[in-house]
């Protein structure tokens, strides 16, 4: 359960004085080059870069660090206690620190609020920065954030059940805003018998509720699904956001961006679909691909209906092997994703330990892999497309598709210029594709 105490952004300069720009490119385009070139060009300012993973925000920062037991620690240094940096890497003079529980300072958060109170250059993952309360990002107006690929900025939220909901809606303790989705919690209302004069909500199991609630973070969809949403203030606190991806406007973040006003400019440069279509090697073969012939087949929903879950593991299980022994793949040269509920049953055994989740972004662990099956038709969850709902924020599902897939291919050997091999059995995420590679989806690339 997440709880911010309220901060209220009292003037309109507040609102307008953050600048938001995305640097849109194709995986292995530049986008980190360019972000420490845009570093090192202003080492005046301050910045926090985050990343999905912590050792990739090691590695931008020129951080040192080892990897013991499926953790990733900085190195420090046995003679000085400090940390130990990549002085070949230009960023390193910087000397960004992280935040650390280790260091007496209670919790990763409490410590990165300190980093920032004390003017440090800060690496950190979206994990952490989406858990911060707003009123640790004290000073968050002299930095610049960084933000490596977009932030999950929607969950589906366990913050209070269904039938509570329900209950205190009834009683108006909740409310609805004017947007028809947006709870509220009448504090009011909250223990209208006492005769105690403070805030009666204080100190009670509903104060993370209604925090959660004056800062606009819990929306009900379709009356019965509690979805949480960052506080945009989080974000319009900092000078400057930089966010580094591609296809942004096919992303829940761009939506909900627009949802909330925030205006932002795109830099769109890199590398064009023709420039590397000649390293996708998709099969097309009627039989191998049969399975994923309609329009939703592979879909989420394909592999939980009872009629075709079963038939669909099967042919993929089946298919996997056929593929992966076809080109010959060893172990650690290939592979594979499927909707997580149905790994072990589609890996049986041989592949589990080849499998990555279909949305896995911004790790280079996996750049010599040349062999990959791709066993999934995207479509966003339409929870989170009605929590994004909002002014201008039209959402196109085949782009938010596409940019899933390339993403995951980009894990790959593509991203070091070299050909893959793929099998990609959903007839409607091979369209898009090869239409991406004709040209479409890309225009305005400088």
């Amino acid at each position: 359960m997440r709880c911010y105490p309220v901060t209220i952004l009292t003037t309109l300069e507040e609102y307008l004085m953050t600048e938001f720009i995305v640097y849109d490119a194709l995986c292995g385009s530049g986008k980190t080059t360019k972000v420490k070139n845009y570093i090192l060009d202003n080492p005046n300012e301050k910045f926090i870069y985050i990343s999905p993973f912590l050792k990739e925000s090691y590695k931008l920062a020129g951080i040192e660090y080892e990897e013991l037991d499926d953790d990733v620690v900085p190195k420090i240094s046995n003679l000085t206690g400090l940390l130990e940096y990549d002085e070949t890497n230009p960023v390193s003079k910087l000397r960004f620190k992280y935040p650390d529980r280790k260091k007496g300072r209670g919790s990763k958060e409490t410590s990165l609020s300190h980093l920032m109170s004390g003017g440090f250059n800060i690496t950190s993952t979206h994990q952490l920065f989406t858990h911060m309360s707003i009123n640790s990002l004290e000073g968050a107006e002299q930095f610049t954030l960084i933000i490596d690929e977009a932030l999950s900025v929607y969950e589906e939220s366990n913050a209070v059940g269904k039938t509570e909901v329900k209950k205190l809606l009834e009683i108006g303790i909740l409310y609805l805003d004017q947007d028809g989705i947006t709870l509220r919690f009448d504090r009011d209302k909250f223990g209208i018998n006492s005769d105690y004069k403070g805030d009666k909500v204080e100190g009670t199991a509903y104060e993370p509720l209604a925090t959660m609630c004056d800062l606009s973070q819990l929306l009900l969809i379709d009356g019965k699904t509690i979805v949480w949403e960052m506080s945009a203030d989080m974000l319009r606190k900092f000078k400057k956001v930089i966010i580094c991806t591609y296809l942004f406007e096919g992303q829940l973040f761009s939506s909900y961006l627009k949802k909330h006003g925030i205006e932002y400019e795109i830099d769109k440069f890199g590398k064009q679909p023709q420039e590397v279509k000649h390293l996708f090697n998709v099969i097309d073969d009627n039989h191998l691909n049969l399975i994923g012939a309609d329009d939703y087949a592979l879909s989420k929903s394909y592999f939980e209906k009872p009629s075709t879950k079963q038939g669909a593991r099967d042919v993929c299980r089946k298919h996997l092997n056929t593929v992966m022994r076809k080109w010959g793949a060893k172990t650690d040269n290939r592979l594979f994703t499927c909707f997580k509920a149905d790994k072990s049953f589609i890996g049986d055994k041989r592949y589990t330990k080849n499998w990555l989740p279909f949305n896995c972004r911004a790790t280079n662990e996996f750049k010599g892999v040349e062999h990959i099956a791709y066993l999934v038709n995207v479509f966003p969850s339409p929870i989170l497309i009605k929590a994004a709902h909002g002014k201008d924020t039209e959402f196109n599902d085949d782009i938010h598709a596409l940019g899933e897939l390339l993403q995951f291919l980009y894990r790959g050997c593509l991203r070091e210029n070299k050909p893959m091999n793929i099998y990609l059995p959903s007839s409607r995420m091979r369209k898009l594709l090869f239409k991406w590679l004709g040209g479409e989806f890309t225009n305005n690339v400088k």
